[in-house]
């Protein structure tokens, strides 16, 4: 089995940590130390983050009911027939007192085979974006294909980009404060054969400037880029969330999480091992058509929604994710991940006797 070295950062301390991971997921070996760490390695900054290769375990449902396993045959045979029909073969073959069972039985089926039935909603927004543009450049919501495309070819728009892409909304995101907001993950590739990853083990949260409503396509209840936020002059809340400029660390969501959801440990046991795990399919499927050159190293952003079921969603990957600080929390941080970034590309091969430069060489 091709193994591959997943190294991970440290937290602003700039402590480096490091495990394993192989390809084959029956052959796990995440727990793994690096059996030669670096000569300036700390082991008190930083911990062994284990990179899961597959997604989160979940609990197991109990066993189906007789009752349960009739109706799940039924719906099966019902999401096969065009929709007006297994309408009418629902209604001739069930009594109406079951109706519901069954069509939550056919919710439940749906979900199961269509994984993005959860989010989709019932308003049918779409967000359109420049496929060249940042900083929420260009963007909008539409519920309607001809406002969709009258826009994108629009005389006005020309400018942006005669590319765009297209995206099913995420209607039913994970509120705080009423608010929506994504994640913006940095991750440091250096080296595509073998492919070798830096996933910074924190990262931040990014809020609309005001309440979220499902039904209105405003932008700034949609949008959580700073450079968005910021021209906000609607009445703004006075809470924790407008006070850090809208934005959080990753310690007050861990706090909120366990209030919210009365549970602990959903960051670093749920949602941060999900959020790796797309990273490496991400960067897998693109592996093959990166043109890679030893010695050199791309830093990525990573943008990630949860929705109201604490599912992680993909937003977008950019490529070169501004290190320019905005609040009081990306200036700590952004300083922090420069810092380490050089310690990788620098520190780290002068310390295994490699020499300096990018890409783990």
């Amino acid at each position: 089995n091709r193994r591959e070295l997943i190294a991970f950062l440290g937290g602003p301390s700039g402590g480096l940590s490091m495990s394993h991971a192989s390809n084959n997921s029956s052959s796990n070996n995440s727990s793994s130390n690096d059996s030669n760490p670096p000569a300036n390695h700390d082991p008190n900054k930083g911990s062994i983050l284990p990179l899961p290769l597959s997604p989160p375990d979940l609990p197991q449902p109990p066993p189906l009911t007789v009752a349960q396993k009739r109706r799940s045959q039924i719906a099966a045979a019902l999401l096969a027939l065009p929709p007006y029909s297994a309408i009418q073969a629902l209604t001739s073959s069930t009594p109406p007192f079951e109706w519901c069972a069954m069509i939550s039985t056919i919710v439940h089926a749906l979900n199961l085979c269509r994984v993005q039935t959860c989010l989709n909603g019932t308003r049918n927004v779409w967000i359109v974006k420049p496929g060249g543009k940042s900083r929420g450049r260009g963007i909008a919501l539409f519920n309607h294909l001809t406002t969709l495309l009258s826009y994108i070819h629009s005389a006005d728009q020309q400018h942006l980009e005669s590319r765009w892409v297209a995206q099913k909304y995420v209607e039913r995101p994970l509120v705080i404060r009423q608010r929506k907001f994504d994640l913006r993950q940095w991750v440091l590739v250096t080296d595509w054969d073998p492919m070798m990853v830096y996933f910074y083990d924190t990262c931040y949260l990014r809020f609309a400037a005001t309440k979220y409503d499902a039904s209105s396509l405003e932008l700034f209840q949609h949008l959580t880029n700073n450079s968005i936020s910021k021209y906000y002059e609607g009445e703004k809340a006075d809470d924790d969330v407008t006070a850090n400029g809208d934005m959080w660390d990753i310690p007050t969501f861990e706090i909120w999480l366990e209030q919210r959801f009365q549970r602990a440990a959903i960051w670093p046991s749920l949602l941060q091992p999900a959020m790796k795990h797309v990273v490496v399919s991400t960067l897998e499927t693109a592996r093959s058509h990166i043109q890679h050159r030893k010695n050199s190293c791309q830093l990525f952003g990573y943008d990630f929604l949860v929705d109201d079921e604490l599912r992680v969603w993909l937003l977008e990957i950019n490529s070169s994710p501004t290190m320019e600080p905005s609040t009081s929390i990306t200036s700590d941080l952004c300083s922090s991940v420069q810092d380490d970034i050089l310690k990788v590309l620098v520190d780290l091969p002068l310390a295994r006797g490699g020499g300096g430069g990018g890409g783990g060489g």
